[in-house]
C-alpha cells in the first residue's frame, strides 16, 4: 500500500474509533513524545476519547512539552476492554514499545497503527506507515496531519518542532533532509516555539555534566583494527558527579563529530548490571545497524543501539571478540 493511502487509512481507523490508546516507547524521548502528544491533542479535538500510556513514564527534563501531564504510566489502562485502537509510534516491535506482556494477556483485540521511522521495524501493525527516509517519527507525523488537510495548533507545532528537531540533532546529522526542513518551516508558520524547543534541548548542560563529560571524553580509545573510537561511563561516575542518566542525553551524538574512526559507540553501565552500547557514523558505506541487530538492538544506519550482559570491565573486549568472530556486513563497500 502506497503511503498516501495508508495515511488515509490511519485517519479512517482514527475516525471510526471510539476509545483510542497512544503508545510512545519506553524510555520516551522527544520524538516519540511530540508525536505521541500532538497526536492526542488532535484526537481529543474531535471529541474522542485518547490517552497516552508509557510504561516507563516520561522523563521530567521533557516537562516543557506542551502537555506534558498527558503521558501516564498506570496500568489500569489495559483493564478498558473497551479500547478499539492502539497507536503505537516510533517503536520496532511492541517489545521495545513497553506494551508486549498486555498485548499477550488481554481478552480484546483492539487495531493497531504503528508509526515508524526505523529500518528495524518489524511491521506489527494491522496498519504500517513506516517511512525510513523521514528524520523522525514527529515528521512523519506532520505529513500525515498536512495529507489529511489537519489544522495544526501552536502546541501541536511546538511538540512536533521537538520530536524533528532532538531526532536531527538540531539539523546537524544524517537524518536532515529537505523535508525535515520544509516540516519545520512550516510549523513555525503555524506558531510552533522553535527558540523554546531550542533552548530547552541544547542549553541544558550544568557544570557538573560537563565535567563527566571530560572524563567520558579522557577515555577515548581507538580500536584501530576495526576503526572504531569508543568510551565508556560506570554508575559510579553518575553518582559521583551527582548526575543523572537523562543528562546523557545528546553524548552519543557528539561523538559524531571525531574525525578519526569509522564510527563512534557509547558503553553506558545500567542499574540492573546490563550495557546499554549507543553507536553511531556520519558515513554512507557505514551500517551501524547490522551491528546492532545481531547483538539483538536495532535503529537506523547511523544512530542505533543494542544491549550487552555486564560487567562493563570486559564488555569492550567482548564486542570486538564478536566483530572479529562473526562476518557482520556493516562495510557496505
Amino acid at each position: 500500500m502506497n503511503n498516501s493511502a495508508t495515511q488515509k487509512q490511519i485517519f479512517l481507523a482514527i475516525e471510526q474509533a471510539k476509545n483510542i490508546l497512544i503508545v510512545p516507547h519506553k524510555d520516551p524521548d522527544p520524538d516519540t513524545l511530540g508525536a505521541a502528544l500532538a497526536l492526542h491533542e488532535h484526537i481529543t479535538s474531535c471529541s474522542k476519547q485518547a490517552r497516552i500510556f508509557n510504561l516507563t513514564g516520561a522523563s521530567k527534563k521533557f516537562h516543557f512539552l506542551p502537555h506534558y501531564n498527558q503521558i501516564s504510566s498506570d496500568p489500569v489502562v489495559w483493564e478498558d476492554t473497551s479500547i478499539d485502537l492502539i497507536i503505537v509510534l516510533d517503536s520496532g516491535d511492541l517489545d521495545y514499545a513497553g506494551i508486549l506482556p498486555m498485548m499477550e494477556t488481554i481478552t480484546f483485540r483492539p487495531q493497531i497503527v504503528n508509526i515508524d521511522h526505523h529500518k528495524t521495524n518489524a511491521f506489527f501493525g494491522d496498519i504500517n506507515l513506516v517511512n525510513l527516509e523521514s528524520s523522525s517519527t514527529s515528521e512523519i507525523l506532520y505529513f500525515l496531519f498536512r495529507h489529511n488537510r489537519v489544522s495544526i495548533t501552536p502546541t501541536m507545532a511546538t511538540n512536533l518542532i521537538a520530536g524533528i528537531m532532538y531526532d536531527t540533532d538540531n539539523f546537524t546529522n544524517a537524518a536532515t533532509k529537505y523535508t525535515s526542513l520544509f516540516a519545520t518551516s512550516d510549523l513555525v508558520k503555524h506558531g510552533g516555539r522553535f527558540h523554546f524547543i531550542k533552548e530547552h534541548l541544547y542549553r541544558d548542560k550544568s557544570v557538573d555534566i560537563l565535567k563527566l563529560w571530560g572524563e567520558i571524553l579522557g577515555r577515548l580509545q581507538h580500536n584501530t583494527k576495526h576503526d572504531i573510537v569508543y568510551t565508556f561511563i560506570t554508575l559510579r561516575d553518575l553518582n559521583h558527579h551527582s548526575v543523572s542518566e537523562d543528562d546523557l542525553r545528546g553524548f552519543s551524538n557528539f561523538l559524531s563529530n571525531i574525525k578519526e574512526g569509522s564510527g563512534a559507540i557509547f558503553f553506558k553501565e545500567k542499574p540492573d548490571g546490563n550495557i546499554r552500547v549507543s553507536m553511531r557514523t556520519t558515513y554512507d558505506h557505514i551500517d551501524m545497524s547490522a551491528i546492532a541487530e545481531h547483538f539483538g538492538g536495532g535503529g537506523h544506519k547511523k544512530a542505533c543501539g543494542f544491549e550487552l550482559e555486564g560487567p562493563i570491565d570486559t564488555a569492550f573486549e567482548r564486542f570486538f571478540i564478536e566483530l572479529d568472530t562473526h562476518p557482520i556486513p556493516w562495510r557496505l563497500s
